[in-house]
């Protein structure tokens, strides 16, 4: 279950109990990760995470892949804060370093030691996704992994224009063939898609009701309410593809 080791980060019983059943209380998260669950890397493999947000991707990997390190960047404080705690918390401070870094005006040297480099839900906040795509690739060793996911164009039109520009897209969304476009001299290894009718529901729920952007107490009472009612849809994610899916998962490896 992703992120349902945010239960042992301190917060009230209701906060830990709630993590602890459902994980991450965000319902899209855990459909377009779902694929990290599952996902399994060679014992001593270094992965970094650009854009790593709250460390929700990198440390689900670390929790799940014993013997392995990782380092991640984001450029907001706030997020790289909340990152560094949660790392604390679940004991993984020997194996994982959260930095500052504004992946939109440079990669990383750590991205040419890496064994697997994450991308999740980053390109489309990006003013220029292909130049930071192809100085990923150029700085890749060979046998390196590549994880990005991204949302298609059904997301805004799903999810409403108005929280998809909220959250800070500057792309609406990308196919396949334009994702394989960006890491061109890669191999792609694999793709799923995400997010698709039966989870429609759910989405809605989640993302179009009025107050969901209203930062207010009946807004996070609502939300812990409709993350319960809406849990199940996540078992359910079962119809995808490329026309009625909003998120795209690809693994890519350099030769």
């Amino acid at each position: 279950m992703i992120g349902r080791w945010l239960a042992a980060a301190p917060a009230t019983a209701s906060r830990r109990a709630f993590s602890w059943l459902l994980g991450v209380p965000d319902f899209h998260t855990h459909l377009r990760l779902a694929p990290l669950q599952s996902y399994r890397v060679q014992r001593g493999a270094r992965l970094c995470e650009l854009g790593c947000g709250d460390g929700i991707g990198v440390i689900e990997l670390l929790l799940r892949n014993p013997g392995t390190t990782a380092c991640g960047y984001e450029a907001d404080a706030a997020a790289l804060a909340r990152a560094t705690e949660f790392a604390k918390h679940c004991g993984l401070t020997d194996r994982l370093a959260f930095r500052s870094g504004d992946l939109a005006a440079d990669i990383p040297a750590e991205v040419s030691a890496a064994d697997c480099v994450l991308l999740l839900d980053v390109l489309e906040h990006l003013p220029d996704p292909a130049r930071t795509a192809a100085a990923i690739v150029a700085q890749l060793k060979s046998g390196a992994r590549v994880i990005v996911s991204v949302p298609t164009r059904l997301y805004p039109r799903l999810f409403g224009r108005r929280y998809h520009e909220r959250i800070g897209h500057l792309r609406d969304g990308f196919d396949l063939r334009e994702a394989d476009a960006l890491f061109a001299g890669l191999q792609r290894v694999r793709f799923r898609y995400a997010v698709g009718p039966l989870s429609w529901p759910g989405v809605l729920l989640c993302y179009r009701l009025p107050w969901y952007a209203k930062p207010t107490l009946l807004r996070r009472t609502l939300g812990v309410l409709v993350n319960v009612v809406s849990a199940p849809f996540r078992a359910i994610d079962l119809w995808n593809g490329s026309t009625v899916s909003c998120s795209l998962f690809v693994e890519y490896a350099k030769p």
